[in-house]
């Protein structure tokens, strides 16, 4: 988590995560999101962005306090979707970036999904087709930084 800060130039402002499963995850999302069904990754923002990637300072001076806000991933999801995306041929409408195409076990996909979600905490988004290019383009760019840094390419 402490590489993914760093690549986003946010290193020292904390996340929260919480591993979670698939009934939580479905509460969350209805009570957050009015969706009944379960995701992979939900994220809360603590500061608002003004534009994506640039949140506004906060509201104190006490940096070993700042905050990106929450993630909860559902690992029961991702590794239910793991199993039926390997019964399909990849499809970008599936909301997926194309990071995760190849990705056959659950476990290669939590750095995606972190990087998805730490993109939705500084203010990325993927409501319209545009944003959702940008949001792409923006989590193969982290997945290429962190693939060299952890020295696997």
């Amino acid at each position: 988590m402490e590489l993914l800060r760093d690549l986003i130039g946010y290193p020292t402002y904390d996340i929260d995560l919480g591993i979670i499963d698939t009934d939580d995850m479905k509460y969350i999302n209805r009570e957050t999101r009015g969706v009944n069904a379960s995701t992979d990754i939900l994220s809360f923002q603590m500061h608002p962005a003004l534009e994506p990637g640039v949140l506004s300072d906060p509201d104190y001076d006490i940096p070993e306090c700042y905050t990106l806000g929450e993630m909860f991933l559902c690992w029961e999801y991702v590794v239910d979707v793991t199993k039926k995306d390997m019964e399909v041929e990849y499809e970008e409408e599936r909301g997926a970036s194309g990071i995760m195409a190849s990705m056959t076990r659950p476990e290669e996909r939590v750095i995606p999904l972190l990087i998805h979600g730490i993109l939705h905490l500084v203010g990325y988004d993927h409501v319209e087709d545009g944003d959702w290019e940008v949001m792409v383009d923006k989590e193969e760019e982290l997945w290429k930084k962190f693939c060299e840094r952890m020295e696997l390419v």
